[in-house]
This record gives structure tokens, sequence and C-alpha cells, in this order.
């Protein structure tokens, strides 16, 4: 892969990058996450399939069977892909590795994944029950008949705002710390502590950063899920006599639930490589404009060849 730019660049740079690092090395990509994203897919299927007819009396025990057995394959193959695309973003830094060593070297730091996600959740968690509290106390405070309803209203549109501010937090933490993970060699309270320094110091630039890459990839999402709606929707329009022989309560078909979750994960093998590369790219771009790190990298390499 080639390597991270050495200067600092625009958001817009970035995410370009981001998107060429993607096409260029397409294949690779396909390669590292094809095994363990067919085996995610069958685990949702299996999940799915459990859930949908768990309630059947007949079928209970295989049904519980299919959601456990499909949860476990599920989570197992997620965190196999978490892991693989954190090896990819770890590729950036020099094309001279090949991805098992990068995935070797990020497997020996899997703890360190491990416990962002917990730290991700456990921001999550404290977002949400912040504004679910907030809520409570307006609906109870929208019975007094002194309060103001406006200004109820102005309190709630606040929460719902710092809502947003928190979650987009939560998502530049995450994708910014599996960056250093991959790219640098920090034990993990050095890892957490540069994390949250980077992006206190430029959390402005990190949030458009969020928001601009959201919206490219949100962009990207109607005409590759356009096939999907097709055929759920000729699935739901079959006459109803042969929907129940074929569907059974209703429900979807296993065909289209195959195919559904099928393509979910072609979309995922698209969308998330991507963002990985972009924070991957941002994570470099906020040591360039922050640490100077090009300047320090280019005087190790000077001092390298004195040697």
């Amino acid at each position: 892969m080639p390597e991270i730019a050495k200067q600092a660049q625009s958001v817009g740079d970035l995410i370009g990058r981001a998107i060429r690092l993607y096409r260029q090395n397409f294949l690779i990509i396909v390669q590292v996450l094809l095994l363990p994203s067919a085996g995610a897919t069958l685990g949702k299927i299996g999940l799915q399939w459990g859930l949908i007819h768990v309630k059947e009396t007949s079928i209970f025990l295989p049904a519980v069977i299919c959601m456990v057995v499909g949860s476990s394959l599920s989570l197992w193959f997620l965190w196999v892909l978490t892991l693989r695309q954190v090896g990819l973003v770890k590729l950036l830094e020099s094309e001279d590795k090949s991805f098992a060593v990068a995935y070797t070297a990020v497997k020996k730091r899997g703890w360190a994944i491990f416990f962002i996600f917990l730290l991700t959740h456990l921001m999550v968690i404290v977002n949400v029950g912040l504004f679910i509290g907030e809520l409570i106390i307006l609906a109870f405070a929208a019975n007094v008949a002194s309060v103001n309803h406006a200004f109820l209203g102005i309190l709630g549109l606040l929460g719902f705002i710092g809502g947003c501010a928190g979650a987009l937090y939560a998502t530049l933490f995450t994708f910014v710390a599996f960056a250093s993970v991959a790219l640098t060699e920090q034990k993990f309270g050095a890892l957490l502590k540069e994390t949250f320094t980077l992006l206190g110091r430029d959390f402005k630039r990190g949030s458009w950063f969020a928001i601009v890459l959201s919206i490219g990839l949100g962009a990207l999402i109607p005409p590759l899920t356009l096939p999907l709606m097709g055929l759920t929707l000729v699935d739901a329009m079959k006459p109803r006599a042969a929907a129940e022989a074929w569907l059974g309560n209703g429900q979807y078909s296993l065909f289209t639930l195959v195919v559904a979750q099928s393509w979910e994960s072609l979309i995922n093998m698209v969308l998330w490589p991507i963002m990985f590369f972009a924070y991957g790219l941002l994570f470099q771009d906020l040591k360039v404009r922050q640490h100077a790190s090009d300047l320090s990298a280019e005087l190790e390499r000077l001092e390298y060849k004195r040697a």
C-alpha cells in the first residue's frame, strides 16, 4: 500500500485519499475480509432465522440453538473483521509490510482494541443515559403549570444536540484510538492520553471530518441497497397463499433472508474499510499538525542514514 502523506491535508483530501486507497487495494481488501464476512453473514442468518421462528412450538429448540450459535458466530467473526481492518490500517505506514505481518502485530495488541470497545460502549451508555434522564426530568417539569413549555422545548433541543455531540465524540475516539493501535507502539495508557489530547486540541476539525465522512458514505448507501430493496419488495408482493406457503407466518423467505444478509455484508466490505482508512489518515494528519511527526520521522531517517 502507498504510504500515508507526510504533509497535513484538508478534510476533503483525507477522505478522497481513503477512497483511492480502497480502489487501489480492492483485491487485497477482498482477500482479507471475504471469509470473516461470510462467517459473520452465516451467523446473522442463523440468529435472524431463530428470532423469526422462536415462537413456533414445533421448532422451538432448533430456533433457540440457531439463535445461540448464530449470535456466537456473529460476535466472533465481527471481532475478526475488526482486527483485520485495523491490520489494513497498519499497512498504511509502510508499503514493505505484508498483511500477514501487519495482522500478527495487531493481534498481539488485541486486548487494547477490546478495551477501546469497552470504553466506547461506556461512553455510549453514559451519553444515552444522560439524554434519557433529561427527557424524564423535562416530562415531569412539563406537568408543572408555572413552567414555560417553550423553555422546556429549548432545553430538550439542547439535550438532543449534546447527545449528537457525544455520539460524534465516541465515534471519533473509537476510530482514532484504533488507528493509534495500528500505527504506534504505545502502551495503552499513553495511547488513550494521546487520543484524548489529539481530539481535544482539534475537536472542531475532527467533528467536521466525521460529519463529512458520514455524509459521503451515507450517499453511497441508497444505490448500493437498491437491488436489495427491489428483492424484498418483490418478495412482499407475492400472493397471500403463495407467501404463506413459502414464507410461513408472513415472514420473508429464507432465500430473501440469505440474500439480504449477504448483500449487507458486501456493502459493509465497501463502507467499513473506507472508514478505517479515513480515520487512519486523520490520526496521522492530527499527529503532523500537533506534533510535527513528519519532521521527527525525517530526522530519524537522516540519523539512520548517517549511522
